[in-house]
């Protein structure tokens, strides 16, 4: 999937979810999906946010989208990697 269509589909989603987000959140989400998965898929950003909905409201916190949250969503996604394995 082309860069441009994923931030896209982002943007899209945040709205939908009524979630700020910092600057470049888009090209870290890119990343991470990137790093952990290989590919850039259609349904990431809605699963993301979705977990990153689902953590804000059990710890009572304001929606929003960060770095940190975007690397805590992918490691619960995606699973944790380490050095030197793969999923």
């Amino acid at each position: 999937m082309a860069p441009e269509v994923f931030d896209e589909i982002f943007r899209r989603v945040l709205v939908k979810f009524k979630m700020p987000c910092e600057n470049c959140a888009s090209e870290h989400l890119r990343k991470l999906c990137l790093e952990r998965a290989g590919d850039l898929r259609p349904c990431y950003p809605r699963d993301m946010c979705q977990i990153i909905q689902a953590v804000k409201t059990y710890e009572e916190q304001p929606l929003g989208v960060s770095r940190a949250d975007l690397e805590r969503a992918a490691e619960l996604f995606f699973g944790t990697m380490e050095a030197g394995h793969s999923n």
